[in-house]
């Protein structure tokens, strides 16, 4: 899962549930506009990321969306991506063994 949000001031969080594991970016777009600076991890803007983390949640209220930033599984079940679902199978990823001539409409 993902969720993220820009604001009009320059900032962008992303929130990233990959398999169980939180991640977190903070970029300020207007001194970063490649975001190459991950800030999120630095203690200088720890009120920044839950300033808007706080936004992203109310937010996802009001959508219907239903994560909880707060809960280390932000509250909705895991799913594993479809690259660790075919390794699992022991089948590859590049789709070399996909009959793509039997997807064809005829």
């Amino acid at each position: 899962f993902q969720r993220g949000i820009a604001t009009q001031d320059g900032w962008k969080l992303m929130c990233y549930l990959v398999e169980g594991k939180k991640r977190t970016q903070l970029f300020n777009l207007n001194s970063d506009p490649m975001e190459l600076n991950n800030l999120a991890d630095n203690p200088e803007y720890k009120i920044k990321v839950q300033e808007l983390t706080e936004i992203m949640q109310e937010w996802a209220d009001k959508s219907g969306d239903e994560v909880i930033f707060s809960k280390d599984d932000w509250g909705v079940p895991v799913i594993s991506s479809w690259v660790t679902d075919r390794l699992k199978k022991g089948k590859p990823i590049d789709g070399s063994d996909f009959d793509f001539a039997k997807t064809l409409i005829k």
